[in-house]
């Protein structure tokens, strides 16, 4: 059979063939060494890695950014209190009730809160709220690429000239327990998706009013 010509040219030669080839060191089956690289070559390899590692360089820092953001308002938040805000300690008032956040349960004022679009079903017709501290964590995690990963990717924080002063390892503790309290097969409006995450515990600071308080109270 000629396997040269133009009827069989894409037909696979037999055993015989290839045994021959490689034997005559002819042909694609014929094992051969490739000649070493060249230093245009290397340079451009060498470029193209060192493009790649800025590249990922440029993303751990701008998701550090959003990290310390989320950390700095987690700081500033006056935590939980019966009848006040989460995040600004403002009390309720009667022309300025307070609204509960559909994912970590708080109060929070108007101006902390956003509206969320009530579509999981049609019977439920009231409004659902999210504070303004679960939306970060919401859109931190939407961001920075870990709600596919299902865990925080590598980061860099800025300097703490300009965020101030923060724990990283308690911040990296309690976000990858975030992500990883989250059950698979959720979508993103269940509450135990990671794009749904529960907010972490606060503790209360003593307000201007709590101080005078005690400061003023006999001993």
């Amino acid at each position: 059979m000629n396997y040269q010509s133009k009827g069989n040219k894409y037909v696979c030669p037999n055993d015989r063939q290839l045994c021959l080839r490689a034997k005559l060191r002819t042909g694609w089956s014929a094992a051969k060494s490739e000649p070493p690289l060249t230093p245009k070559e290397r340079e451009a390899i060498a470029a193209v890695v060192k493009r790649a590692e800025k590249i990922d360089e440029v993303e751990a820092k701008r998701v550090g950014r959003l990290v310390a953001r989320l950390e700095g308002m987690r700081r500033s938040a006056q935590g939980p209190a019966p009848r006040s805000c989460l995040l600004c300690g403002e009390t309720a008032r009667l022309l300025a009730p307070l609204r509960t956040c559909s994912i970590c349960r708080h109060t929070a004022c108007s101006k902390c809160v956003i509206d969320t679009p009530s579509h999981r079903s049609p019977l439920r017709s009231r409004e659902a709220y999210m504070c303004n501290l679960c939306a970060e964590t919401r859109e931190m995690w939407k961001k920075s690429g870990a709600w596919f990963f299902k865990s925080l990717p590598k980061y860099v924080l800025p300097d703490r000239r300009n965020t101030g002063r923060y724990n990283d390892t308690e911040l990296a503790r309690s976000l990858q327990e975030a992500g990883n309290s989250s059950n698979e097969g959720k979508t993103d409006s269940e509450p135990g998706s990671p794009l749904s995450v529960q907010a972490p515990s606060f503790s209360r600071q003593a307000s201007n009013t709590d101080s005078r308080k005690s400061v003023a109270s006999p001993l």
